[in-house]
């Protein structure tokens, strides 16, 4: 990759809103250098802003509180925080759309605060920059936080690798609660990895859905071994389908499987699709699920390591048997 590419910039560096006919819209150049350290600075001071044009006429269901955005750092943790419950922050983006059902503006999934996905991927996204700081290919080593003062990416990362786990991660023992941030009596199951972290309702923190594999895959580091090894076991036992990966565990209270986005009733939790990532299947998740599940076992379980390593037989039989729907359709087709 090049990193002293240079690329046009939609918008000016100001932050100024010009359409894109305007003779200031990608009227700038930044190099690919440039743009992954914006990125990190500007999380890090925190962003706040009221999309452009906010209103029925770029959304017509979204509730007026749903324009306003705002992505911050907390820097006792490392973890970013985001979104709000009138918006949709990650790929989990229904919003309701039913009048009848009032749930108009209501998003069936509004994953506010720390989602476990996104900081597993800024969690990779600091070791990438280390990385390349390291082969002299990224000159910057620090950020300045919402307070001004000077944070290094080697702080950051150790942030993240000293409290993702105390943050995200459910106990299988309610007696070991004392070593994580856990509210006990709204937890539904343990040995998992929790779905959010400080969420608007903080039930929906303690859901579990197939967003941390993603984080297993690309940060593999945040994970104790012999833990992430339970949580993925216990995925693929009550998430993963025949070709994809339940979006909410069956045994949530909010579990809805079957999306119909024609019907338009009085359930608040499913007219209009409201449901979309409340338990409905998806097939992309199951890739990540099963790059996690054999990193995982490889590394953990015996019988699927080598003595030098390698995956076993037995673990490419297990990675075949959970993708036997897939090959039995490429077959039909």
């Amino acid at each position: 990759m090049q990193f002293g590419f240079s690329y046009n910039r939609r918008f000016p560096l100001d932050d100024t809103y010009v359409k894109f006919d305007d003779p200031r819209a990608f009227s700038y150049e930044s190099s690919i250098r440039e743009i992954i350290y914006e990125v990190l600075s500007r999380h890090a001071k925190g962003i706040s802003y009221r999309e452009a044009n906010a209103g029925t006429q770029i959304d017509s269901q979204m509730k007026d509180e749903g324009f306003n955005v705002a992505i911050k750092v907390d820097w006792d943790t490392g973890l970013i925080h985001g979104g709000n419950q009138f918006n949709c922050g990650t790929w989990m983006d229904k919003m309701g759309e039913s009048c009848k059902a009032g749930n108009k503006g209501f998003p069936g999934t509004p994953r506010d605060g720390a989602a476990v996905e996104i900081n597993g991927l800024l969690k990779s996204t600091l070791r990438f920059v280390l990385e390349l700081n390291e082969k002299g290919l990224f000159p910057k080593t620090s950020v300045i936080s919402q307070d001004g003062s000077k944070v290094t990416f080697n702080e950051w990362n150790q942030l993240l690798l000293d409290n993702f786990e105390k943050c995200f991660y459910v106990p299988l023992d309610p007696k070991d609660d004392v070593k994580y941030k856990i509210d006990s009596s709204i937890v539904n199951r343990r040995g998992i990895y929790k779905d959010l972290y400080k969420s608007g309702k903080p039930y929906e923190d303690y859901q579990l859905r197939a967003n941390f594999p993603i984080a297993v895959t690309v940060a593999p580091e945040l994970f104790t071994p012999e833990l992430v090894l339970k949580a993925i076991q216990i995925a693929d036992e009550v998430l993963r389908g025949p070709i994809g990966m339940k979006t909410l565990d069956p045994s949530d209270f909010n579990y809805r499987p079957y999306y119909e986005n024609s019907i338009d009733n009085d359930d608040f939790s499913t007219s209009k699709g409201r449901n979309y990532h409340q338990g409905p299947e998806w097939c992309w998740c199951l890739g990540y699920f099963l790059r996690a599940y054999r990193a995982v076992h490889q590394t953990t379980h015996p019988s699927c390591s080598s003595d030098d390593g390698s995956p076993t037989d037995h673990l490419h039989q297990l990675l075949s048997v959970r993708m036997s729907a897939h090959k039995k359709w490429f077959l039909e087709c």
